[in-house]
């Protein structure tokens, strides 16, 4: 049943020393607001809060109110942690970072905190960056390249690190919609604005709904670096038993880079794609 909500909005309140001015205007607003996931069908007009975002039912999807972009169905982990799912072209991504701490099969993942441990393992790792767990939520954790390339899955079912091929086909797709202004894929993938990004985050527009986020790496010498400057993501192909692909955004640019690689006892974030 849709509810109807009067609403008092103040949209100007001036002050100074010699006047000020307030205006009030009462809004009609026809739907259902809630708080949390829907658990049946919600009435469109429905609004949700995700935790990161305001979202409204239009009777198929979840539209987000600040940007505008149409997620798909949510997708969970093995630790119950709930993603946001985007289409990009013909592919279906998380729009937020892997939390998760087990691997698909239920396996725990080792929390590293120490610089030598971290340096020195052969297996698969997680940490927060600098170890602390305030940066899980906006950023989800860092992993080393041993949790990535694992026949196990780091990825929720039905879901991988990506590939090569698949940035390459992300990158193609982003650029041919802007044909008019090449090499702008990381800006269609940036969040926009500086609550997250250090300036001058150039030509971020969030276009394709990605939202990355610039959480940092940690350094096989186990420094932590880059938080606020750049994002670094995993793929799944290391070449040499050292070194590892990856994709990155930074603030400075508006390019999508995934020609480089870093050392696999790097600590890198990781977005899954849908296989």
């Amino acid at each position: 049943m849709n509810t109807c909500i009067s609403t008092l909005i103040c949209l100007a309140c001036l002050a100074s020393s010699t006047y000020s001015f307030t205006q009030e205007i009462q809004l009609e607003i026809e739907g259902a607001i809630k708080i949390g996931d829907a658990t049946t069908a919600p009435v469109p007009g429905t609004i949700r809060w995700t935790g990161t975002d305001f979202e409204g039912w239009d009777g198929e999807e979840w539209i987000s109110l600040t940007i505008g972009t149409v997620y798909q169905e949510p997708v969970l982990d093995y630790d119950n942690n709930s993603y946001k799912t985007i289409k990009i072209g013909s592919q279906i991504w998380m729009a937020e970072n892997l939390r998760v701490a087990h691997y698909q099969d239920g396996s725990p993942i080792t929390n590293i905190t120490d610089s030598t441990s971290w340096a020195d393992t052969e297996e698969g790792a997680w940490c927060w960056y600098e170890n602390d767990i305030s940066y899980e939520t906006t950023y989800g954790k860092l992993y080393n390249f041993h949790a990535v390339d694992t026949a196990i899955g780091l990825c929720p079912a039905g879901w991988h690190v990506p590939t090569l091929a698949d940035i390459q086909d992300l990158f193609d797709f982003l650029n041919f919609i802007t044909i008019e202004f090449p090499n702008t894929a990381g800006g269609q993938m940036k969040e926009q604005g500086f609550v997250h990004w250090n300036g001058p985050n150039y030509a971020a527009t969030n276009a394709s709904g990605f939202t990355g986020l610039p959480g940092g790496v940690r350094t096989i010498y186990s420094n932590f670096q880059n938080l606020g400057d750049y994002g670094w993501w995993w793929l799944s192909t290391g070449d040499d038993g050292i070194n590892a692909d990856l994709m990155s955004l930074e603030s400075t640019a508006p390019d999508l880079t995934f020609n480089e690689k870093i050392d696999q006892s790097s600590g890198l974030a990781v977005r899954c794609i849908q296989d």
